[in-house]
């Protein structure tokens, strides 16, 4: 028989059943307690010891090959056992919108007390055969909370993919056939393998509810919706105002989609920022129909490999598809000017901000030169989609493609300028060699990606996206390939 200590040195201990059996469920309830927190100190250790690792070797020439090391372990690291607000930090710090933040911290509280993972919606609509990293970045953030315990369903959009999405679009985009989504949809599972543990997430297709959903119940739920809801949208009004027109179909695109998040009655949806309005809808019909109100994150449009300012997009070609070869992936992101380095990091890796802070000084300080970083970068995603012998491979293939000896084969090409002033700037340097009509060709063909600079070391690209900066404001090199179009030129600095 387990006793009840003594409350006093003169109390006799007890006999009484009921205590002894209470007693019994104190002492249980301790050692689980003590059990949870002995896990929860096991797992948030391999997370710091990840970081200190790093720091430590901060100014080891080996730091950028630690890093990405530490970069692909952590993609595994559970987190669990991280405290709720460390849990929500790590969502906020990734998340442009958290609609509303405190609902969010509240959830993530209440289910660690309540030991039940919440249900986290994400949604994507089949409307092409392709997923680019683009749509990898709020997939990130699905992958932190699967992490943390919680369950992911993962929805197919194959009815809505053929109403299709009117978000951000200057017209209608074009009607698929059922054959078409199937066809789409095929490689789906494969492509956003890295970014989920498929055995433990839920992947659905809403047309398996939304092909039987009664006529009345739908027209139910419209009736509660005000249509000012909808006409507030900026990219409505500028579809009507510039008489592209927006059809029935389209305009109810939101609510369709908010009926996903009745029939899973999920707790959190994540999406990229441009379905922002279509997940305050999600919002208001759960509310309206009596559910409690999903919480929103949405993480920013990742931009395109050519950088000036547009989203990526396989309408564009500025995009690295998933299911890209791995040499195609590593050449794309070599192509992204130095400028997205901070952006990719933070949305397709798990650095943190203090890792990347150093980096940036050391890169201001010329202790680190950008396009050993973007090497990594492109060997990181090769290995997340692929395998760590496909990145070494890819990395090799691009070096040879644009080392020294590659340029030397194309001699009779090659223009070679020696002791050019470091300070002038391309614009400049190019105007006075009368390789363009004008000043204004040599802009324009900056702007469209044409104009690069080639380490001929290494095979990194610099994408000169200002003709007006000196040789020197772009590269710290003082031997390098520029390539103009086909044109090459072989540039020494003074």
């Amino acid at each position: 028989m387990i006793e009840k200590p003594p409350t006093n040195q003169n109390e006799e201990p007890s006999e009484n059943p009921s205590e002894v059996i209470n007693n019994i469920g104190s002492i249980n309830k301790n050692m689980e307690v003590k059990n949870n927190m002995e896990n929860s100190n096991n797992k948030n250790e391999a997370i710091i010891k990840s970081r200190a690792y790093v720091l430590e070797n901060i100014k080891s020439p080996e730091l950028l090959g630690i890093l990405e090391q530490e970069l692909i372990k952590r993609r595994g690291f559970d987190l669990s056992g991280l405290s709720t607000k460390e849990q929500f930090e790590l969502i906020k710090g990734r998340s442009l919108n958290i609609i509303p933040e405190n609902d969010l911290l509240e959830r993530l509280e209440k289910s660690k007390q309540e030991e039940k993972p919440l249900i986290i919606k994400f949604g994507i609509d089949p409307t092409g055969s392709e997923i680019h990293i683009g749509h990898a970045v709020p997939m990130v953030i699905v992958n932190r909370f699967q992490r943390m315990g919680h369950k992911v369903v993962f929805v197919i959009g194959d009815f809505t993919a053929k109403i299709g999405d009117p978000s951000g679009r200057s017209s209608k985009r074009p009607t698929l056939t059922d054959e078409k989504i199937a066809e789409n949809l095929s490689s789906y599972k494969e492509q956003i393998k890295p970014f989920f543990d498929l055995s433990k997430a839920e992947i659905l297709h809403n047309g398996d509810w939304l092909n039987n959903i009664k006529l009345p119940d739908f027209i139910k739920i419209l009736s509660k919706i005000n249509v000012s809801d909808s006409l507030q949208r900026e990219d409505f009004r500028s579809r009507l105002s510039s008489g592209q027109g927006l059809t029935q179909a389209e305009f109810i695109y939101s609510v369709v989609m908010a009926i996903d998040s009745l029939h899973i009655n999920n707790d959190i949806e994540v999406g990229g920022v441009d379905q922002l309005l279509n997940l305050q809808m999600c919002r208001k019909v759960m509310q309206v129909e009596g559910h409690k109100s999903e919480c929103i994150v949405t993480t920013d449009l990742l931009p395109g490999i050519t950088g000036g300012g547009q989203k990526m997009s396989k309408s564009l070609e500025n995009y690295v598809g998933l299911s890209h070869p791995a040499k195609e992936i590593y050449g794309r992101i070599m192509s992204i000017p130095d400028s997205l380095l901070e952006v990719y990091f933070k949305a397709v890796s798990e650095i943190d901000d203090e890792e990347w802070n150093i980096l940036d000084t050391m890169i201001k300080d010329h202790n680190l030169n950008p396009m050993m970083l973007k090497k990594m970068l492109a060997r990181y995603m090769v290995t997340v989609l692929h395998t760590k012998e496909a990145s070494k491979d890819a990395e090799q293939d691009f070096t040879l493609r644009f080392s020294k000896k590659s340029y030397a084969e194309l001699k009779d090409i090659i223009t070679s300028y020696e002791q050019v002033d470091a300070n002038l700037s391309v614009l400049d340097f190019l105007s006075s060699k009368e390789l363009f009509k004008s000043k204004a060709d040599i802009r324009r063909f900056a702007t469209g990606g044409g104009i690069k600079i080639v380490d001929v070391d290494s095979g990194a690209v610099i994408k000169i996206e200002n003709p007006l900066e000196s040789f020197s404001m772009i590269t710290n090199m003082k031997e390098f390939i520029l390539k103009i179009g086909k044109r090459v030129l072989s540039i020494k600095l003074k």
